[in-house]
């Protein structure tokens, strides 16, 4: 996936700047902005992920300790209290993946909003010079086409990149 995104994206730059050089510059600017984006969300998805395993570390170590002492628990009346602390383990637990799972989706979100917003502004100029006749139909539809191509290995390493937070993490623990 790297590969593809380290070429893949220059080769649609190349192809369209030698057609429409204002498009192309238009890729060529906003193109750095969702390696960017996805390096920033990147860190805190890292960090998020991270905390999550800790918690469901903590949570499996001391339900195993709970259920191993549960006969000694029950005999000295301690096994309600201890299923409280596992509830509140739970809940810690539960938060942790919610707030990993809210990072995943908005961490998606801004790479989608980014490329479109950016497919979307390389539209608009070549919809304004089709409308003004400054450029061929053939040109526009080739802009058009590519433009979006040009984004989606990035996007795709953003996606892959969570994949592997998470079996980092996990093979880390």
């Amino acid at each position: 996936q790297l590969v593809l995104a380290s070429v893949v994206p220059f080769a649609v730059l190349i192809r369209v700047g030698l057609a429409d050089w204002l498009s192309g510059v238009v890729i060529g600017v906003t193109l750095p902005l969702i390696p960017l984006f996805a390096i920033l969300v990147g860190l805190h998805t890292k960090a998020v992920t991270q905390r999550q395993w800790r918690l469901l570390a903590r949570l499996g170590g001391h339900f195993l300790d709970v259920v191993e002492g549960l006969p000694t628990l029950k005999l000295f009346g301690r096994a309600k209290p201890q299923a409280e602390v596992i509830g509140r383990v739970t809940g810690d637990y539960r938060k942790a993946t919610m707030a990993t799972l809210r990072v995943a989706f908005l961490s998606a979100f801004v790479l989608e909003l980014a490329a479109a917003l950016a497919t979307a502004l390389v539209a608009v100029e070549v919809g304004l010079r089709l409308l003004a006749g400054h450029m061929s139909y053939s040109t526009a539809l080739l802009v058009l086409l590519l433009t979006p191509e040009a984004y989606l290995p990035l996007r795709a390493v953003g996606a892959q990149f969570h994949a592997s937070t998470e079996g980092a993490a996990a093979a880390g623990d």
